[in-house]
């Protein structure tokens, strides 16, 4: 399983941080991701965050019912769509995860209650919007076109 994270969490970041986008699209047909901006972001004036918005609410409980971890000593917990849109976008950083469970930590700045323990880490945001991707995909035959799951694509 760590050997798939790395290789996906590779991929992602390489998919979408990169200029060279755009071969992802075109190399891997039908596949669908969306960035950790795109999952938390609730501004209605945009449609389609909109939609990802309600879908992530109305779907996240039966594809996560024990939520969505990161981590493997140490471990960031999302119980709820809430928590989620609460802590994406982690806009800075990369940083180990603080000891222990941390549990809907929301972001700094946040009215989180244990936001003050919490530092911003782009690099659990670029996973947690990940592991969102790929169980949305596994659980929900409707996320995308492709005809395989996201979660055996590999780097070639």
């Amino acid at each position: 399983m760590k050997t798939l994270t790395k290789f996906l969490t590779v991929m992602f970041m390489l998919c979408f941080s990169l200029p060279g986008m755009a071969q992802c699209y075109t190399s891997c047909p039908g596949y669908r991701t969306q960035t950790q901006y795109q999952w938390s972001c609730t501004n209605t004036a945009s449609a389609s965050y909109s939609v990802l918005s309600n879908y992530l609410t109305n779907n996240f409980a039966a594809a996560f019912p024990a939520g969505l971890t990161i981590g493997c000593n140490n471990t960031l917990l999302l119980t709820n769509a809430k928590a989620v849109k609460d802590f994406l976008p982690q806009t800075t950083g990369i940083i180990q995860l603080p000891s222990g469970v941390s549990t809907n930590p929301g972001r700094t700045g946040t009215n989180s209650s244990s936001c003050s323990s919490w530092q911003s880490n782009m690099f659990a945001g670029n996973l947690v919007a990940l592991a969102l991707n790929i169980r949305f995909d596994e659980y929900y035959s409707n996320w995308a076109p492709a005809t395989g799951n996201l979660k055996d694509l590999l780097i070639d």
